[in-house]
């Protein structure tokens, strides 16, 4: 599938979209069990709709790429609602909301990962919305390399190769945590990681005028602690599970008898909380296969 989607793009595009349609036929009349399990199954008709749809030509393909890749990430955390202050939208999601949690200084990096690539949304207040292309070292330019395929399988090594692998062996008993390879490398590690997601153009592209970031991360991104690649500047960073989240935090305070006295900053605390909340959650239930 990987090959014939970046080899074909427009007919595996068809392709896909009758596939979502018949997936969505079989979630009909389905049980709420039934429809996690059928829809986990088939994860990745939806997130590599976003990524064909990010890498169009077309703007208004970019907003229908993060209004699918939100309406997954939500449909997931519906499935973990119990016992949080999420609910399940009632309504569509439209772009125009994300500006309900933006101001002149504040902008989101939203990241969605699929089989096929890494799409990394910018979204700043009153302004298009922007995705970022990778780019490709110069001794791959001329292979078969694609920029977002490319950077996934980048990621990914890394992630196991590195990362991972490293922590592991923190992990094991009777090792002496202060020399271990995690820690004494953590720095470089997470440097590479900020090459890899290209956050340094991203700041120098895009953030030069901005004071406050919220994260949305996707997957394994969740588990990795993206605040310290943005220390090119000294940014007030929030991270969210998805927009949703944040708006529905956003209209819960607004609607408190108490919100007079509701600064931004426990804002931010309230939407931390119930972030750490979720990916507990979300690890125990194995993020990767439900995303």
């Amino acid at each position: 599938m990987k090959v014939y989607s970046l080899d074909n793009p427009e007919e595996f595009q068809k392709n896909l979209e009758k596939g979502t349609q018949h997936l969505e036929k079989l979630l009909r009349n389905k049980s709420e069990q039934e429809r996690i399990k059928l829809d986990s199954k088939f994860a990745a008709f939806n997130q590599m709709r976003v990524d064909i749809l990010a890498q169009s030509e077309d703007p208004e393909k970019h907003i229908e790429a993060l209004k699918t890749a939100e309406v997954r990430k939500n449909t997931c955390l519906a499935w973990l609602r119990e016992g949080s202050i999420y609910q399940p939208p009632t309504e569509e999601f439209e772009f125009k909301q994300t500006q309900k949690l933006l101001n002149p200084k504040t902008a989101a990096i939203y990241w969605h990962l699929s089989p096929i690539g890494i799409t990394t949304f910018i979204i700043k207040h009153n302004e298009p919305l922007k995705i970022l292309s990778p780019q490709l070292p110069s001794e791959s330019q001329q292979g078969d390399s694609r920029p977002h395929f490319y950077q996934l399988q980048r990621f990914e090594s890394w992630m196991q190769q590195e990362w991972k692998k490293s922590y592991q062996d923190y992990c094991k008993p009777y090792t002496d945590k202060e020399t271990t390879p995690w820690r004494k490398n953590m720095k470089s590690m997470l440097e590479t990681l900020g090459k890899i997601l290209e956050i340094k153009r991203i700041v120098q592209e895009n953030l030069q005028d901005v004071d406050n970031l919220i994260l949305i991360p996707h997957r394994e991104l969740h588990l990795l602690p993206l605040d310290y690649l943005f220390n090119e500047k000294d940014f007030i960073i929030t991270y969210l599970p998805s927009f949703q989240i944040g708006l529905q935090l956003l209209e819960s305070t607004s609607n408190s008898e108490n919100f007079v006295f509701k600064t931004k900053f426990s804002l931010w605390i309230d939407i931390l909380t119930e972030q750490n909340r979720l990916l507990m959650k979300i690890k125990s239930l194995k993020l990767r296969l439900l995303q």
